[in-house]
């Protein structure tokens, strides 16, 4: 592979994770709400009172995990949706 292909590859594959979103290094997503988010890690502020830089780290990987739970059942419910959607279709075609 020459150095310009490979370049042309890292350029398409670099988002991969971004774009599915599961595997983001990026907690909020650019098209995602980061006041939501926001809210979201405040209220669990509120609700744990952490003391400390852990129970801080903690509260802060709860809110990354509800965040990416959330998205992940946005995905799901998607998938659902089109799949549905594709055997409706499909069943449609089938018959005369």
């Amino acid at each position: 592979m020459t150095k310009q292909n490979s370049n042309k590859s890292y350029s398409l594959s670099r988002l991969n994770a971004t774009t599915h979103g599961i595997l983001s290094k990026h907690t909020v997503l650019p098209w995602e709400s980061s006041n939501e988010y926001n809210k979201l890690y405040n209220s669990l502020v509120t609700e744990h009172h952490p003391v400390g830089t852990t129970e801080l780290h903690l509260v802060e990987e709860l809110a990354g995990i509800i965040w990416r739970k959330k998205r992940l059942r946005i995905a799901e419910k998607a998938s659902f949706i089109t799949n549905l959607y594709n055997v409706v279709i499909q069943k449609n075609r089938i018959q005369p």
